[in-house]
């Protein structure tokens, strides 16, 4: 008896195990008395176009099916989405109640996730689930010491280099008349981006011989957190890494030293900029001709220049890979936004991960991010290239504006440019720590405090100083030391 006792006891045990590991499983909906589920999202105009259709969509078919109602609620922008989130995970006054789901980047989430206020998804996703799934989308929604799915992954954007086609190749050909030889070749290093730069700033300027040293420059680049990110992977030499929610710093002098010259240096040598609030408005502007953005800030690459005199000409956008360092890794940044569930009741967080799954079937999903303009979908699924690009070209073939119709066709042209780089380079994306949102404005930092140098040594140039002694100047080991030596601290005391 006392044997039979313990087996009996052994398997309660057992199942109990089970049934905790598997969640799912236990989990029943009602039909008949259905639950209701709110999701906070940031999206607009196209995006929430296709959202708002794609709950309407599941409200009529699993929704109905299994007793759940998806109420969705939009904010102007993921910070103000965030504030709003955190608010309500402290229970502050007048804050809304949690939502069930709500879009979240990982260093808004990992500050709810330290209040023990979201559901781990793995609870209820099988493992097959999950590999459905590209690897690394899913490894950016883990967060914390236990590395827990807390973030669902439901479409994402990379970086991309966008050309000024017309006007490169307009630059080229006038350039080889002196023997100097530039190619499609050399966008595919920074370095090479530098030495074209440099050819490009002396021809602008050789445009205008009464006035010295007004040359254009060539390049830019939208985020400089991403810049500083994926140039240090590429190099072998993170800035910070993360293992177990804890942040180490990985980089060292000789790392930053490249960077800084890489970026801070062509700034001030005038080959690069950064002036309007996206290097698309600089390309516009014709303040450049080519940039490392988003993917999906490819419908806002102008189809003109129109220079500060009014005049202006139609250009024709090439969409490039990620440039990386010589001889460093093809690393290329993954970003977007997640999908959180909040911790509530087992049918609740059960209910929202059957919407989140439903919402990244493949097709359904391919639909979503299309409409999105430059999100990939993020499933690994059979013939998503083709499936892609059909997408595109149904939108391009059905639409009269002409305005859409060059976004489509530069979304098309980046879609198949990411696709096909998807393929070869490895998508990196930052560890998250709970300062982690303060390294990257800090990181922001060091794009205000080169503009302002740029500024200064301009009007130094302006006052008389010849260019070169300002670049001298401003370039100096010393002038990197001393900025060096503030970005460590800075760094290593948000870390520590």
């Amino acid at each position: 008896m006392k044997k039979m006792l313990g087996v009996v006891l052994v398997l309660i045990i057992f199942i109990g195990l089970v049934s905790c590991k598997n969640t799912k499983d236990a989990v029943k909906l009602n039909p008949e008395s259905p639950i209701t589920l709110t999701i906070w999202h940031y999206y607009h105009g196209p995006q929430q176009i296709a959202f708002d259709k794609m709950v309407e969509d599941f409200n009529s078919t699993v929704g109905l099916k299994n007793g759940i109602i998806l109420e969705a609620y939009g904010y102007g922008s993921v910070n103000e989405l965030s504030a709003a989130a955190l608010d309500s995970a402290n229970e502050k006054i007048g804050s809304k109640p949690m939502p069930n789901m709500f879009a979240c980047y990982s260093d808004g989430a990992i500050q709810i996730d330290n209040m023990k206020k979201l559901a781990n998804m793995e609870d209820y996703m099988s493992k097959d689930e999950l590999k459905q799934y590209i690897p690394s989308f899913v490894e950016e929604g883990r967060l914390g010491a236990d590395n827990s799915l807390k973030i669902f992954p439901i479409a994402k954007s990379s970086e991309i280099g966008m050309l000024n086609k017309t006007d490169f190749d307009k630059f080229v050909n006038e350039i080889q008349k002196d023997n100097v030889h530039i190619s499609y070749d050399d966008l595919k290093t920074f370095e090479g981006i530098t030495k074209v730069a440099e050819e490009y700033y002396k021809w602008t300027d050789a445009k205008t011989p009464e006035i010295k040293n007004d040359g254009k420059a060539f390049f830019g680049v939208d985020s400089i957190a991403n810049f500083m990110n994926v140039v240090s992977h590429q190099m072998g030499k993170d800035l910070i890494v993360v293992k177990d929610g804890t942040a180490k710093v990985a980089y060292d002098e000789q790392s930053i030293h490249k960077l800084w010259e890489l970026y801070y240096k062509n700034m001030i040598k005038g080959y690069f900029t950064s002036k309007g609030r996206f290097r698309s408005d600089d390309a516009k502007t014709g303040d450049l001709i080519y940039l490392v953005g988003a993917t999906t800030g490819a419908a806002y690459f102008p189809a003109k220049v129109t220079v500060e005199s009014g005049d202006s000409h139609a250009i024709e956008m090439m969409a490039l890979p990620m440039p990386i360092i010589e001889n460093g890794k093809k690393v290329v940044i993954q970003q977007g936004a997640g999908m959180c569930v909040s911790k509530s009741t087992k049918e609740k967080e059960y209910a929202s991960i059957l919407f989140l799954k439903w919402f990244t079937d493949a097709e359904r999903n391919i639909d979503f991010s299309i409409d999105s303009s430059g999100y990939m979908p993020v499933k690994n699924s059979p013939g998503l290239e083709e499936a892609v690009q059909s997408k595109m070209s149904n939108l391009i073939n059905s639409t009269t504006d002409k305005g859409k119709l060059v976004g489509y066709q530069n979304t098309s042209l980046v879609m198949g440019a990411f696709l096909e780089q998807f393929k070869t380079y490895e998508m990196f994306f930052a560890g998250v720590f709970n300062n982690s949102s303060k390294v990257r404005s800090l990181l922001d930092e060091f794009e205000k405090s080169t503009v302002a140098a740029v500024h200064d040594s301009r009007e130094e140039m302006g006052a008389g100083a010849s260019y070169d002694d300002v670049v001298s100047k401003y370039c100096s080991e010393d002038e990197f030391k001393k900025w060096y030596n503030s970005f460590d601290v800075a760094i290593k005391k948000m870390i520590n």
